[in-house]
């Protein structure tokens, strides 16, 4: 049988009142929490900010790799940032599917990366897909990625951009038009 995390990166429904969420997962969230208000908490220009993304990613963060503060981050265990990277202040990662930023991205203010979703028939079940972006990506400000995108090298998301299918490598996309999808119970 799988364990909790495995069925999360899987993309399996996991119902959120299980045991083994509400006991492994919820730790790992608070945990995380924590470490979000103490980072929220110290002068942005501190030596030590680097040390706590380290803390909280539960890897050493790069050297070359910025993090600006403010940011949420619910599962940092669960983000994986290659050499190079900047992002800017404001950025929001529901990262319990997996996010994973390559070299030399640039994520601008404003950004969230999903990687969940939530059964719209059971808000209490959860469905996850990791988020994959490559190298020497460009994020505009207030883009939102939603789960299972895949952005390929050197594409670049316009400011504004909802993101909801993948992107291929050296593409530019943009703009989000709001439109009816289904009624519910359809």
């Amino acid at each position: 049988m799988k364990g909790i995390w495995k069925r999360l990166a899987d993309g399996d429904a996991v119902n959120m009142m299980e045991e083994a969420y509400q006991a492994l997962v919820l730790a790992e969230f608070n945990r995380c929490r924590d470490l979000q208000f103490q980072i929220n908490q110290t002068q942005p220009t501190s030596s030590e900010l680097h040390g706590l993304y380290s803390d909280l990613l539960g890897r050493k963060l790069p050297a070359s790799t910025n993090i600006m503060s403010p940011s949420q981050i619910d599962f940092g265990k669960n983000v994986h940032l290659g050499e190079g990277v900047f992002i800017n202040h404001s950025l929001t990662l529901m990262s319990i599917g997996g996010v994973t930023i390559g070299d030399g991205s640039f994520i601008g203010p404003n950004v969230s990366i999903v990687t969940d979703n939530h059964d719209m028939e059971d808000i209490l079940v959860l469905r996850c897909q990791p988020v994959v972006i490559g190298r020497k990506v460009w994020v505009g400000e207030g883009v939102k990625i939603m789960p299972g995108v895949t952005v390929g090298d050197n594409a670049l998301l316009a400011s504004g951009a909802v993101v909801t299918k993948d992107v291929p490598a050296n593409a530019i996309v943009g703009v989000n038009p709001a439109k009816l999808i289904r009624m519910k119970g359809d």
